[in-house]
């Protein structure tokens, strides 16, 4: 089904966020695991949702939204999630101005997300009755004759690099932002995996469910 890799049979694609807030967990599978059958795609999430749901994949990290978006398609292995119950520290709009102040401001939304692109925006349109402009594209990637954005949402990597370099005067944690207003715990990813694949290859799900809980 999922075809050869220098003459192996690949038994499993799995997707694997390559980020700071996940290395204590990849880093000891990159360390540890030794399967030439299992083949892994490093991606963001955006792209590893697109891939799971096109069955590029037969399981992985992916959006929460993504879940939620399919829950017939897939299923949920426990305990493997990147969440929060306050402060998440990974996942920040950082802003040129006042929360209050973006009112038909620009905000560049993080093209490697989903879930949290939808959670700011729940934030500022239904807790704080703000309404900006959207687009989206990274930091990193500014457009020099382009618009500069008021505010800029980020996670993982790159949100980590703008909270340290400190280019903009106020942040917002959306772990943080979500339980003040709702006292409840939020799910960014989850690890997810195709319902056919549970099915067709439930030994494989197993081996992979108890090398990541090693």
């Amino acid at each position: 089904m999922n075809g050869l890799s220098n003459g192996v049979k690949i038994t499993a694609r799995i997707g694997m966020v390559n980020y700071i807030n996940t290395a204590p967990l990849y880093e000891v599978w990159r360390r540890t695991v030794r399967r030439a059958d299992w083949r892994i795609t490093e991606a963001p999430p955006s792209v590893l949702n697109r891939m799971l749901h096109e069955n590029e994949l037969d399981l992985g990290f992916v959006s929460s939204q993504e879940y939620a978006l399919h829950p017939g398609e897939y299923r949920i292995m426990s305990d493997l999630s990147i969440s929060s119950t306050g402060p998440v520290g990974s996942v920040f709009l950082f802003s040129e101005l006042p929360i209050a102040g973006l009112d038909d401001q620009l905000v560049l939304l993080s093209s490697q997300s989903q879930t949290s692109v939808s959670l700011v925006k729940i934030i500022l349109e239904e807790f704080h009755q703000i309404h900006p402009r959207y687009r989206s594209g990274l930091a990193s990637e500014l457009d020099p004759g382009a618009e500069r954005p008021a505010a800029v949402l980020a996670i993982g990597d790159e949100a980590l690099r703008l909270a340290v370099e400190e280019r903009y005067p106020h942040r917002l944690d959306l772990g943080e932002a979500w339980q003040e207003h709702t006292g409840l715990p939020f799910v960014f990813a989850v690890w997810g995996v195709r319902g056919d694949f549970c099915r067709e290859e439930p030994d494989t799900v197993l081996a992979v469910y108890q090398e990541l809980h090693r």
